[in-house]
Order: structure tokens, then C-alpha cells, then sequence
């Protein structure tokens, strides 16, 4: 293999066999007493990470923010976290995509089990870092990110392999305060590669490179339909708060109405104890009325919003039928 094919697989095997082990060294300072299962259960640790994956979920802890978008994929939620609706605070809800912390459970696991991106992904949002280790950190994201998720060439050039070489020892240098791994990364430098094992690494490094492109993809999916979900609960919030704001107002009109129903002039008519429905009040009025030969004035008066009950009074010339009636809905 060229030169360039060999960079590219010793700074993957630095990356992964020392820089990894780095990065796990510190994640173990945070919590010196403990262990990482303890680790996820603390309150602070498990909020920050809930809503890392699930960043417009509200949840049941009083300081609850909610982060812009998804920043753990599925693949590392599940290495950490268990998820059981029936634990949930709130009993009838049994829609996972409407979890909260609560119904989460860290898993059986240890910092070997975490790859360089969780890794970071933790360090950096979960753990109390001075900016030297924090910007460490990033850069070695950046490496990894920039020249081995995303190269589909599998090379590095001489030039680009010692700038590499010098961000990786001024990352170790922040993170290392025992000074071992900056002993296990300087005799890395020296060992003799295996052809064989270089190329088992480009095969493994050709697949990560699709699964990075289509968590990519998903990535992207998601935040569309969370920036969905977003807009549409903002509608219904808004739609709410409409409606509230208009109550008093609705209330008020409803007191300024009558109680009981009223003639143009004023007066009240006394209702009928018994009162017929419309059509037999009708029955007693001469046809020529009811066919239009003549004038009819119809006065109806009650709650105009609840029309449940109603007073009609009927008028012909000198002649009043008046007939108190029940109008039901």
C-alpha cells in the first residue's frame, strides 16, 4: 500500500486504540467513587441526555429545557437508556414518542462500550471540563469527523498526516494528566503496521462511511418532522390562548340578556304554565293568515345564543292570538 493508504490507517488505529482510551480516562474522573451506570442515573446526567434525543419532549423535572434539535442518534440512546411507558408519571400515557424521563432506566454498561463519538457527545454536555479539555475534545470530533467518517478516498497525504499528528498530541497533552497515553501514543508512532489488519480497517471504514451517510439522512428527516411538531403545538397554544382571552367577553354577553322573554315595548308576558308547540299554535290561526292573504307579526324574544326556550306572540288587526310556546331544539 502507498503511504497515503498507510497515514490514513495509523491515524485510525491512534484514533481508536489510544485517543478512545483518552477520552474514557477522563469520562472516569467525573465520577471517581462510581461507576458509569451510577453515572446515568444521576438527575443533571439523565436529563441533559433525555433531551438530547428527545428535544421537544417536556418532561416531569422542574428545571426542564428543551434543546433545539436531536443530537444523539437512536443507535446511542440505546446503548445508554431503557425506556418503559408503564413507569411514566403519567399512567394513561403509553405513546413512546411522548416518553419522559421518568420512565428511563440507565443499561448494564461501562466506558467500553462507548465509541469516540458518544464519548464526546458526553464529555462535552455532561461533564464539568475547563475550556483547554473542552476544545481538545472538539478537535479530536473534528478529526475523526473531517478525515475518517468523511473521507471516501481511505488516504491521508504526508502534510495533512503531521497536522493531524500535532492536533492529536495537543489534544492528549489537555486530557492526560497521568501522562500514559502520551507514552502509548509516542511508541504507537513507531510500531510496524500489519498489512492485513490495514485492510480489514479500509472494508470496516467503507461501511461506517454509508451507515454515517444514511444516519445523516435520518437526522435530517427528523428534525423536519420535530420542527413540525413544533409549529403545530405552537397553533394549538396559540388557538388556546384565543379562546381564553375571548371567555369574559362571551360570559358578559350571556349576563346581559334576559331572563325571561320580553315584547318591543318592554314588558314582560307572562308564560303559560302548559304552552303547545309551534305547530299547534299555529292550528287556531284563520288560514287566509298562514297563506298571506294577510299581515302576520310574528314577536319572538329569549336568549338569542341558547334558544332552547322562546315566547311567541301572534298578532291579526284588532284580533290578538297570543300563544305562549316551547321551541325546543
Amino acid at each position: 500500500m502507498g503511504s497515503e493508504k498507510e497515514n490514513f490507517f495509523r491515524f485510525i488505529c491512534l484514533i481508536t486504540e489510544v485517543v478512545a482510551d483518552v477520552l474514557r480516562y477522563r469520562l472516569k474522573q467525573s465520577y471517581l467513587n462510581s461507576d458509569f451506570q451510577t453515572f446515568l442515573k444521576d438527575t443533571d446526567v439523565l436529563h441533559t441526555i433525555f433531551h438530547l434525543f428527545f428535544p421537544i419532549h417536556s418532561c416531569c423535572w422542574k428545571r426542564c429545557k428543551k434543546h433545539a434539535s436531536r443530537v444523539l442518534s437512536k443507535n446511542q440512546w440505546d446503548i445508554l437508556y431503557d425506556c418503559d411507558p408503564a413507569r411514566c408519571c403519567k399512567p394513561k400515557q403509553k405513546d413512546q414518542n411522548e416518553t419522559c424521563m421518568c420512565c428511563v432506566t440507565p443499561k448494564s454498561v461501562d466506558e467500553s462500550d462507548l465509541d469516540i463519538s458518544l464519548l464526546s457527545l458526553i464529555l462535552i454536555n455532561c461533564c464539568n471540563l475547563m475550556p483547554n479539555e473542552k476544545e481538545a475534545i472538539q478537535k479530536i470530533r473534528e478529526m475523526k469527523n473531517n478525515y475518517i467518517s468523511h473521507n471516501p478516498n481511505c488516504s491521508l497525504s504526508n502534510v495533512d498526516f503531521e497536522s493531524l499528528l500535532n492536533t492529536l498530541e495537543y489534544s492528549i497533552k489537555h486530557l492526560d494528566s497521568t501522562n500514559i497515553y502520551m507514552s502509548t501514543y509516542k511508541n504507537f508512532l513507531k510500531r510496524t503496521l500489519d498489512e492485513t489488519l490495514m485492510k480489514q480497517y479500509f472494508t470496516y471504514c467503507a461501511e461506517s462511511t454509508k451507515i454515517q451517510h444514511f444516519e445523516t439522512e435520518i437526522k435530517a428527516v427528523n428534525d423536519s418532522i420535530n420542527r413540525g411538531q413544533e409549529t403545530i403545538i405552537q397553533a394549538f397554544q396559540d388557538l388556546k390562548s384565543s379562546i381564553e382571552r375571548r371567555q369574559p367577553d362571551v360570559k358578559k354577553r350571556e349576563e346581559e340578556l334576559p331572563m325571561s322573554p320580553q315584547e318591543p315595548n318592554g314588558h314582560y308576558i307572562e308564560q303559560e304554565p302548559s304552552a303547545p308547540m309551534v305547530p299547534d299554535a299555529l292550528n287556531d290561526v284563520p288560514s287566509n293568515i298562514v297563506n298571506g292573504d294577510h299581515q302576520l307579526h310574528i314577536i319572538c324574544s329569549g336568549n338569542e345564543i341558547l334558544k332552547d326556550k322562546s315566547t311567541c306572540s301572534y298578532s291579526y288587526s284588532s284580533e290578538t292570538f297570543l300563544k305562549i310556546v316551547e321551541i325546543t331544539k
